[in-house]
């Protein structure tokens, strides 16, 4: 079964699409693609072009996952930490006036009385985890939380927080 026509089909327009075939004649093909190969068949005696056997599909490179950037030292006062398409770790305390921003979450295994900011390039499942939750401000993809709303049954205890309906939620960690 004839799928597609090459060559000069200026004057064939309209039958080759009344047959339903592909006109690839300006197509990118090279002439080893469409090189016919010819076979005969019992029934007819004529020859057809053998279809080529088709390739295995390309499979699309998935990104690496970056690797969590980890701090393995208390982030101090006027001080920034940026994760970069990455979830952040910080193993101490980020202190008053610190800021702490990831483009996935960030995780504080110590008492988070700074800023944190998460997903910053709008990751909306983004989340914050902290072991104390003293926090002065709380962001998640541009919504955020000022240090008077943070202060819930959370306070000063672990906690997540959370992007949902447009707000944002403080729930304990079990």
């Amino acid at each position: 079964q004839p799928m597609a026509v090459r060559g000069n089909t200026l004057n064939l327009k309209s039958v080759i699409n009344d047959l339903g075939l592909a006109d690839v004649s300006q197509s990118k093909f090279t002439e080893s693609t469409l090189k016919p190969s010819s076979t005969k068949t019992a029934s007819d005696g004529a020859n057809h072009e053998a279809p080529k056997p088709a390739s295995p599909p390309q499979i699309a490179p998935v990104p690496a996952i970056k690797p969590a950037k980890v701090v393995n030292r208390p982030v101090r006062s006027g001080q920034q930490v940026y994760a970069e398409g990455s979830d952040l770790v910080i193993t101490a305390a980020v202190s008053e006036g610190a800021e702490v921003l990831a483009d996935g979450n960030i995780h504080v295994y110590g008492t988070l009385r700074g800023r944190a900011l998460a997903g910053v390039k709008g990751n909306t499942q983004a989340r914050v985890f902290c072991q104390s939750l003293d926090a002065e401000l709380i962001s998640i993809a541009g919504q955020f939380i000022m240090h008077d709303k943070v202060k819930t049954s959370c306070w000063k205890q672990p906690a997540q927080i959370y992007l949902e309906d447009e707000s944002l939620h403080i729930e304990p960690i079990a």
